[in-house]
């Protein structure tokens, strides 16, 4: 919970909690991988949400596909 709870309440809308969670975790593994450590979950989570910020909001996407 508190790792998803320091995600912006802005970009909530962008993933289900579940979903920002495993992204999160996949994320750090993917940084650490990358440098060569592990970059730990406050670094983890200012990447995680400069990626997320980058991407469309899933919830208003599937809302706009619905509409006929």
């Amino acid at each position: 919970e508190p790792a998803v709870a320091a995600i912006p309440a802005a970009l909530w809308g962008k993933r289900e909690a579940a979903e920002l969670y495993h992204e999160l975790l996949e994320h750090r593994w993917y940084q650490s991988e990358r440098k060569g450590r592990d970059v730990g979950r406050d670094e983890a989570i200012r990447s995680y949400v400069d990626f997320l910020g980058s991407l469309p909001d899933e919830r208003r996407a599937l809302l706009v596909d619905e509409q006929p």
